[in-house]
């Protein structure tokens, strides 16, 4: 009697998929699952060494409110969206609003005579950037992820001095302000918070900004052009949907 080998065969291989199924069904389940949209939130430090040739000599307390701090503080909510992949990168476009704030050196604090009544001021320089971006990101979710990009947009300067108590009075006096188009490059990376959230993400970032404000005068005659690169390193938290 001649075995039959086909059936036989086509039982084993039925056995074969049906045994890998679940192996296969498990993979998929572990992959994680690419983000298309992302949302983050940051904060770090800024240094801009332009600010500290500004001397605002058209301050009523030039003298003692002194130079900026070229160190600052940055802010930044930025959301980006998945929309193509290129062999192993994956192509992300959105926009960034983002705030570098710096004070001045010297915190004065004056007596102003003949009343004895104290006096206390500040200044800060404060600019706002609204910028269109794109980004270019390698690596896997559930690691590192490593990316470059740039955006360009709206950039907003503004100079305030705060008169904090005067007869009980405070508040706020514009010193100049201008808007510029500009634009920054960017590298980055950032990893997953827990293993088994891989949408929850930190991510450490830092930004070359490239701006040109023009003349800064009447506030600080002479000074010339207050304009870029302005550096900001940022910290941030996210999560995708």
């Amino acid at each position: 009697m001649q075995p039959r080998v086909g059936p036989i065969v086509l039982l084993f291989v039925a056995l074969a998929v049906a045994w890998s199924l679940p192996a296969r069904a498990d993979d998929e389940a572990r992959k994680p699952a690419h983000t298309r949209n992302l949302f983050f939130f940051s904060l770090g430090g800024s240094m801009w060494p332009e600010l500290h040739d500004l001397d605002p000599s058209d301050s009523p307390f030039a003298d003692d409110l002194g130079r900026f701090h070229t160190w600052g503080i940055a802010f930044e909510f930025a959301y980006q969206r998945r929309v193509a992949r290129i062999g192993d990168v994956d192509v992300l476009v959105g926009g960034d609003i983002g705030l570098m704030s710096h004070e001045n050196a010297v915190e004065p604090d004056f007596i102003l005579l003949p009343f004895n009544e104290e006096l206390d001021g500040s200044l800060n320089a404060n600019t706002l950037y609204l910028t269109p971006s794109v980004r270019f990101v390698v690596g896997d979710m559930e690691r590192w992820r490593f990316m470059v990009g740039g955006g360009v947009g709206l950039y907003v300067a503004e100079f305030d001095e705060q008169i904090d108590e005067f007869y009980g009075w405070s508040g706020d006096d514009e010193l100049w302000d201008e808007t510029a188009l500009g634009g920054y490059l960017s590298a980055a990376a950032d990893r997953p918070l827990w293993k088994k959230r891989m949408r929850w993400r930190f991510r450490v970032e830092t930004k070359t900004h490239f701006v040109d404000f023009g003349d800064t005068g009447p506030f600080a005659p002479g000074a010339g052009p207050l304009k870029g690169p302005a550096h900001s390193v940022l910290f941030g938290f996210g999560w995708g949907l």
